[in-house]
């Protein structure tokens, strides 16, 4: 919702020709107005929007397919013009919330050249530098922030994942890897010829 509550934005999906407008519309649904259309490969994603403080710029979320990357967006409410928010590079964006002065957004977005996990990052507005605001094993889905900005809330989504070995009854098993959000063995494990076994793990 816009900051008065009176008009909302969404992404609407065209399967059918694989399109995706920005639209916003009167909080009861009525006079639906395209902001942007978009087509794919390079089409806005579905998942978040957020209305800027101030009011006049949606922040939306845009796929662009030839280089498996994501943009953040900033459209320009009244004039419908959109713009890339900075030239880091995402390779996905999940969600993002205004600060409350409108001088920064918080999102969760993996690096195109870090690891597969979604952090938080604080993206300055209109400058487009990053800081980033988690850094461990674990996923980070959704985002909100207080009023105050000094607090925000999201998801922590952590793989927990050992190895064990048992034998074909299923009755005498025991783990051999101890590891916490290390993905051990989730990407890939083998018996080697002399019997000792190699796993993929994402442990430090």
């Amino acid at each position: 919702f816009d900051p008065q509550g009176s008009r909302f934005a969404f992404v609407r999906n065209i399967a059918t020709t694989r399109e995706a407008a920005l639209i916003v519309a009167d909080a009861g649904g009525s006079n639906l107005k395209t902001l942007v259309m978009t087509k794919a490969p390079n089409r806005l994603k579905v998942q978040s929007v957020a209305w800027s403080p101030d009011g006049r710029t949606i922040a939306a979320l845009a796929e662009r397919g030839e280089a498996l990357q994501v943009d953040v967006v900033l459209v320009d409410v009244a004039t419908s013009t959109p713009t890339v928010l900075g030239d880091h590079a995402w390779r996905d964006v999940t969600h993002v919330a205004w600060m409350p002065d409108g001088k920064a957004l918080l999102i969760n977005a993996q690096e195109a050249s870090g690891e597969a996990t979604s952090q938080i990052w604080l993206v300055t507005v209109p400058g487009g530098d990053v800081r980033r605001i988690t850094n461990d094993l674990s996923t980070y889905a959704g985002l909100s922030v207080t009023a105050d900005g000094k607090s925000f809330v999201s998801v922590r989504n952590e793989l927990r994942s050992r190895i064990w070995i048992g034998d074909a009854s299923g009755k005498d098993s025991r783990a051999v890897s101890t590891g916490a959000a290390a993905d051990d063995g989730v990407n890939g494990l083998a018996w080697s010829p002399d019997g000792r076994l190699v796993y993929a793990s994402a442990s430090a």
